[in-house]
């Protein structure tokens, strides 16, 4: 059952005591009984005399009765301004089961405490509020010993020191925190409680703090609301003194308020990845100290501000994936501290103004997946000697690229092009200034002869020159050069020629030269190849009786001219995932390792068919139907052997 006592001292508030006793029916044995905190209870004689003599001595404010301790069952205690003075009595450690404690407004009667190692025995304590604390020294640490507090409020204790960090935070849970009506007399800047994840209520009146708020971090938390209520909710002397605000991956939702340009001193503002709609306020056009603004991967709409483009301390501006439109502000161009802009994945249209290509600190530029238009000029890339990163694909950009407008791009390692009507009109013995280690050119006009230039790209890991109009060989020296390189697609064109007889000394571990005129045999694999796509060609002759390939998980060598036996080797290949061997002229005992192995008994298909092979060798032009079916018939999974 559940008890509640309540009765008035003279001259102080009421002092609510709220009991839970357990009580199960009559019995011989008087079994114990469990509540739903799974914690034992026993409703015996003496914990009911001790709570009557509990009641008994409220009325006589001279002291805390020390036998309080011995209610070992209580789980809810409010003293909030019952008028006892003294010493709190260390037997409130013994409250185990303990959610709920109050010893507010208990000032004016000096209830006090000179340390708190009792308090780290309430583990399951969710609710503290404490009255004086001027004589303990380590109360953040001790405090810091309960992972289940929600609610701590230490208001008015008589705090006058406080702990920059703790080693590890326990107080995961942590909501409110009232810090009020101290006297810290220390700086804001380097404080325990800002490394608090969950906190949602922070309450620092009257407290003698010094200097500004430096930071607001909240990140990857589950704060779910409005925006614009949130930052309302801010104090108001903050606006001005706030310097980073971090609220990424918070569910937030609603709009920006049209105030946020108050927050004049803001160095940095994230606000990525939630559901943020709406326009942009034109209060972000006055956040003149701004430094790094990431508000990618929203909803936005409209027009980006022109006020933008007074913002010259800006470094990281950061406006993917939203939904803007029209023309990018001019005034971007005279942002001379931006190392990094990143518009993709918007609507912006029309041209890119040009004066882009002056930001000499410029390192990373992606303006990808928009619908920009017009005439690439030189101007665009002059000044651009520190840019590593230029993505310009998924665009209608129309231009003749010449090498006057490369010339200063010395120190450029990635570049996209892909799906845009660039054509190129350099001359072949063209040195570029820059060494890529990442080109990609899908459906990017290139052809009809191979890139000369690739030749001076010694340090290339990715190229894709895939359905660029190449209607040319593959140079020797492109073997080379590619050598290190792990990745090549240059599908979808018309090379021809052959390739090397082996390519074993490459590194690359995905080839893909389908849908081409490639003729002659089929070349030694590099060993650390794991994708190769040759099919659709016009390869002939044997397969490499060798496959030295151990990586390898897809092999696509349909519709070419193949003929002879398929090697017994294929055996090896012990990871293989997707084999097409289908529209050639292979003969011979195609299956027999799989079968050898089958007629041992050795091969453990297991009970799935997930990483089952899709083998396609049974079009007419082989010769294999036959046992292929067979084997398929027998099996319940494909395997390599």
């Amino acid at each position: 059952m559940a008890v509640e006592l309540g009765f008035l001292v003279p001259g102080v508030a009421a002092v609510t005591l709220f009991l839970l006793i357990s009580q199960l029916a009559p019995s011989a044995s008087g079994a114990q009984a469990k509540i739903s905190g799974g914690a034992p209870r026993t409703c015996i004689t003496a914990e009911r005399d001790a709570l009557l003599s509990f009641k008994a001595s409220l009325l006589d404010p001279a002291g805390m009765p020390v036998f309080v301790g011995s209610l070992a069952n209580l789980r809810y205690l409010n003293l909030s301004s019952s008028g006892f003075v003294g010493r709190l009595p260390s037997q409130f450690g013994n409250f185990s089961y303990m959610e709920y404690l109050d010893f507010s407004g208990n000032y004016f009667y000096v209830l006090y405490t000179l340390d708190l190692t009792w308090l780290p025995r309430l583990s399951l304590l969710s609710h503290l509020d404490i009255s004086d604390l001027r004589a303990v020294r380590d109360w953040v640490h001790m405090l810091n010993m309960l992972p289940a507090l929600k609610v701590l409020r230490v208001s008015g204790c008589g705090l006058r020191s406080i702990a920059s960090a703790t080693s590890q935070s326990n107080l995961t849970h942590l909501q409110v925190l009232d810090l009020s009506y101290n006297n810290f007399n220390t700086t804001l800047k380097r404080n325990w409680f800002w490394d608090l994840k969950s906190l949602k209520e922070l309450n620092l009146l009257f407290s003698n703090w010094h200097g500004t708020i430096p930071l607001l971090q909240l990140e990857r938390n589950s704060i779910n609301a409005s925006i614009g209520e949130f930052m309302d909710r801010l104090p108001r002397c903050t606006w001005s003194t706030l310097q980073v605000m971090s609220v990424s991956e918070t569910d937030m939702a609603g709009t920006l308020p049209l105030w946020i340009g108050n927050m004049s001193n803001l160095s940095l503002l994230l606000a990525d990845r939630n559901m943020i709609t709406g326009t942009l306020p034109q209060g972000i056009g006055s956040l003149h100290n701004l430094a790094h603004l990431d508000l990618s991967s929203y909803k936005f709409i409209g027009h980006v501000l022109v006020g933008l483009g007074s913002l010259h301390n800006l470094a990281h501006l950061d406006l993917r994936s939203n939904k803007f439109s029209g023309l990018v502000p001019v005034g971007l161009g005279s942002l001379h501290n931006l190392a990094h802009l990143d518009l993709s994945y918007n609507k912006f249209s029309g041209p890119v103004p040009a004066g882009l290509g002056s930001l000499h600190n410029l390192a990373s530029l992606d303006l990808s997946h928009n619908i920009f238009n017009g005439v690439l000029m030189k101007e665009h890339f002059v000044g651009l000697a520190n840019l590593e990163m230029l993505d310009l694909s998924y665009n209608e950009f129309n231009s003749v690229l010449m090498k006057e407008h490369f010339a200063g791009l010395l120190s450029l390692e990635y570049l996209h092009w892909s799906y845009n009507s660039l054509k190129f009109a350099i001359e072949p013995k063209w040195v570029p200034p820059f060494r890529l280690k990442v080109a990609r050119f899908h459906s990017c006009p290139l052809g009809p002869r191979f890139p000369e230039w690739l030749k001076w790209q010694t340090n290339i890991d990715v190229l894709v020159l895939r359905n660029a109009n190449l209607d040319d060989i593959i140079p020797d020296w492109f073997w080379v050069t590619f050598s290190q390189a792990s990745f090549f697609d240059a599908s979808e064109n018309m090379l021809h020629g052959s390739l090397p007889a082996n390519i074993q000394h490459i590194s690359a571990d995905r080839i893909y030269l389908g849908s081409n005129k490639l003729t002659g045999q089929v070349p030694l694999l590099p060993i650390n190849i794991s994708q190769l796509n040759l099919s659709s060609n016009s390869f002939s002759g044997s397969l490499p009786l060798e496959l030295k390939a151990p990586l390898l998980e897809e092999l696509l060598l349909a519709n070419n001219k193949i003929t002879g036996t398929i090697p017994s080797s294929m055996c090896q290949l012990t990871g293989m995932q997707h084999l097409d061997l289908s529209g050639n002229n292979l003969t011979g005992y195609v299956l027999q390792c799989w079968k050898e192995s089958d007629d041992k008994s050795s091969v453990n298909c297991g009970a799935t068919v997930s990483t089952a092979i899709m083998a396609v060798l049974s079009q007419d032009k082989n010769h294999s139907r036959a046992e292929f079916s067979k084997f398929i018939q027998k099996r319940i999974c494909v395997h390599f052997c």
